[in-house]
């Protein structure tokens, strides 16, 4: 099992509108953001160095990778995915949304 620090989704404000994105959750090394009406399936974007990751909330798997992610990086973005799947959705819902 992979242990590592999360931030809680709490503190995200995502209903802001006018944004081109929302920076849901961030640490020292990544940063997950929510598009504005970005195209389906319902996913996130996880950004680090020179590494772009998307991931499909509905199925917790990857589907794009830019860069060259360890194994134990991916772990951790589809871990946090699991996670936070039902918070990282209505984010989504809300973001979506016309203004």
């Amino acid at each position: 099992m992979i242990h590592f620090m999360m931030a809680s989704l709490n503190a995200y404000d995502i209903s802001i509108k006018g944004k081109i994105n929302a920076d849901v959750w961030s640490t020292w090394k990544y940063k997950v953001k929510i598009h504005a009406r970005d195209h389906n399936p319902p996913h996130v974007h996880f950004e680090f160095s020179d590494i772009v990751v998307r991931v499909d909330i509905f199925e917790i798997a990857v589907m794009s990778i830019a860069g060259k992610p360890t194994r134990k990086e991916l772990c951790i973005m589809l871990e946090y995915v699991g996670k936070y799947s039902h918070e990282l959705m209505e984010g989504w819902n809300e973001y979506q949304k016309e203004d």
